[in-house]
């Protein structure tokens, strides 16, 4: 608790996160949406990914109020949630903004969740990840999580006939191209992974030495 702008920062994060998210999977079903909706929005990989950020923001704030910083979420695991909020901020910003039938407060929420935890989890991760905390060869665990979620595209394009991402469609008309789009999507997540982890290795920071030492051993645990 030391750091009192890094802890009200994490308190406002949290809260936002649980606030859009509650917003996306509970509100909306309860007016009107059906609860149906809420297992199939629980399907989309940007919800996916915002959950993953708000749980990192939810243990970020419990440790720091137990004065237990160091402890889980590991660093590893933040780089993570930066990497896939960054491809959900990408793919909304570069296919979707701007095409929702969207209003208001659900505008608002759609933003938060795409876009604004993606930039909380990067000051976050920016301030308070000592520098050389990764390693290249996170970036094989990193893309564990984007291969499930292909599997499981696929398996809903082919057995469920649902399809949520209209340039990841599995049929006929695009079978010429679809291994391209999954040679893009599989680039993007290494390009991006990699450039968190360089930036990490570059970065300074005001860490001491001493801090650092005690932090890397601590990660290898």
């Amino acid at each position: 608790m030391k750091n009192k702008p890094l802890l009200i920062f994490r308190i406002f994060a949290v809260a936002i996160s649980i606030f859009s998210l509650s917003y996306r999977l509970f509100l909306n079903p309860i007016h009107g949406h059906g609860f149906k909706n809420l297992i199939f929005q629980m399907g989309f990989f940007s919800m996916q990914s915002a959950l993953y950020i708000g749980i990192i923001f939810i243990f970020l704030l419990i440790n720091q109020l137990r004065g237990k910083e160091n402890k889980w979420p590991y660093p590893s695991f933040r780089g993570a949630a930066l990497l896939y909020g960054i491809i959900t901020g990408t793919i909304f910003g570069a296919f979707f903004a701007g095409s929702f039938n969207a209003h208001g407060l659900n505008l608002i929420v759609l933003y938060i969740n795409h876009v604004l935890l993606t930039i909380l989890i990067l000051i976050d991760n920016f301030i308070s990840i000592p520098p050389k905390s990764y390693k290249f060869d996170l970036l094989i665990y990193w893309m564990i999580y984007p291969f499930y979620y292909l599997v499981f595209t696929i398996f809903e394009s082919y057995v469920l006939n649902v399809n949520r991402y209209y340039f990841m469609i599995v049929n006929e008309i695009n079978a010429s191209f679809y291994p391209y789009i999954i040679f893009l999507m599989a680039l993007m997540f290494i390009l991006c992974g990699a450039l968190i982890i360089f930036v990490n290795n570059i970065y300074r920071g005001s860490i001491s030495n001493a801090e650092l030492d005690e932090v890397i051993q601590e990660n290898k645990k």
